[in-house]
């Protein structure tokens, strides 16, 4: 009966963090909290590496879509578009930093950060790579921690 209700909760949180990334203005770290306060600190880590690799799944599935929208765009905002990517290849490590604390902590919000790097032809693995990390993090915190979380 217990083994029933733990991969029912991995399934859940699974679920609901591949639906997050595609509805930002449901609080996944909300839900987690909450999931946080009922489960066993064994299963912090699992989960956390469920929901991360689901939300990423879902912002790699969005990454991919913002691609594709580059070329619906008019000229004149593709030429923006183009001038943008340049400054973004020059200060690569600042763009870089800045898709990890927005992945880590959320602000700029990592949901259109993931859409600008669609558009901005950012490196697939790189944005995969960050985004989960950052998420892991972020995720084991609200799983570990959420009596500390102001929510």
């Amino acid at each position: 009966m217990l083994s029933v209700i733990a991969s029912n909760i991995y399934f859940f949180v699974g679920g609901m963090c591949f639906l997050t990334g595609y509805i930002p203005s449901v609080s996944t770290e909300v839900i987690l909290a909450g999931i946080g306060l009922t489960i066993s600190s064994k299963q912090v880590l699992v989960l956390a590496v469920i929901g991360a690799g689901m939300q990423t799944l879902a912002k790699c599935h969005l990454y991919f879509m913002s691609k594709r929208v580059a070329y619906c765009l008019s000229f004149k905002t593709r030429r923006k578009l183009v001038s943008l990517r340049q400054r973004f290849t020059k200060q690569e490590s600042l763009s870089t930093g800045v898709l990890f604390v927005s992945a880590l902590i959320g602000i700029p919000p990592y949901y259109l950060m993931n859409l600008l790097c669609g558009l901005l032809n950012t490196g697939w693995l790189q944005f995969c790579m960050l985004g989960f990390i950052g998420m892991f993090i972020r995720f084991s915190v609200c799983l570990a921690f959420p009596q500390y979380l102001v929510l």
